[in-house]
């Protein structure tokens, strides 16, 4: 009898705590449901002036002609717009929205082409960014778009992350009848319990209140995404106070294999 009672305490706590693990996955499906809803309600609030800001800054111009602070707020617009548009792309993705659109494609070109759209970031900061790629690596077949918002990603946060004087190499090299990028920077590190966190949407390394990089905590979640809907795989490697190397790959893409 004794056993039995000390069985049967043993399932109603374990009934207990199950009914206490199902109330908070339901709350946080609504948590998950209610932030998914906030993204998109600012997402479409926020474009309606962003548009009407854009259309007087674009007359501005027109009169005026080249304005220093006039281009300056014209890139602020647009990083902002930039944002905007990174909260939705991530929305879409979670709900499995995103279809692949695969062309064939110079990865040296996409690569280059990342490379002049973040130069003028890697100057204000006294970076250098230089390209590693193998000779004569057979053009790709991927979502180019979708390739070159993992490359910007993985880019820019390397630039952010660096100190002034730095530098931003991205090897790229063919494996297994795919591709291998590597985006390696001199910057701050990455403590090793945080490899898996920064790939979750929103997660920041720098406490809000102390923070000092921009960013909203969305690209590289966003780029594991895009990156797995190609099949391939992301991961890091990191030593704290020497640098970071951001790996990913795409199987099966290279032309002619």
């Amino acid at each position: 009898m004794t056993v039995a009672a000390s069985q049967a305490a043993i399932a109603i706590q374990n009934a207990r705590l199950f009914t206490r693990i199902r109330d908070a996955y339901d709350k946080l499906s609504i948590l998950d449901h209610l932030k998914s809803e906030f993204i998109s309600i600012a997402a479409h609030e926020l474009r309606t002036p962003l548009a009407e800001i854009r259309t007087y800054l674009a007359l501005l111009q027109g009169e005026q002609g080249e304005n220093v602070h006039l281009t300056h707020t014209v890139r602020a617009l647009e990083r902002l717009s930039n944002l905007v548009n990174t909260m939705t792309d991530l929305k879409f993705l979670e709900e499995g929205y995103v279809e692949l659109k695969r062309m064939e494609l110079s990865l040296p070109l996409l690569v280059s082409d990342v490379v002049r759209q973040l130069a003028a970031l890697a100057e204000s900061k006294n970076l250098s960014v230089s390209v590693d790629i193998t000779p004569d690596l057979p053009n790709i077949v991927v979502d180019g778009a979708k390739i070159g918002i993992v490359l910007r990603n993985l880019v820019s946060n390397a630039i952010w992350f660096t100190p002034p004087g730095g530098q931003v190499v991205i090897h790229a090299e063919a494996a297994d009848r795919g591709i291998r990028i590597a985006v390696q920077d001199s910057g701050i590190g990455i403590p090793r319990d945080e490899w898996e966190w920064i790939f979750k949407p929103f997660y920041q390394l720098e406490s809000s209140l102390t923070r000092e990089h921009g960013g909203t905590g969305t690209g590289l979640a966003m780029a594991r995404s895009l990156v797995g809907l190609h099949g391939g795989r992301i991961w890091l490697e990191s030593t704290v106070g020497q640098g970071s190397t951001f790996y990913f790959t795409i199987p099966d893409c290279l032309c002619g294999t």
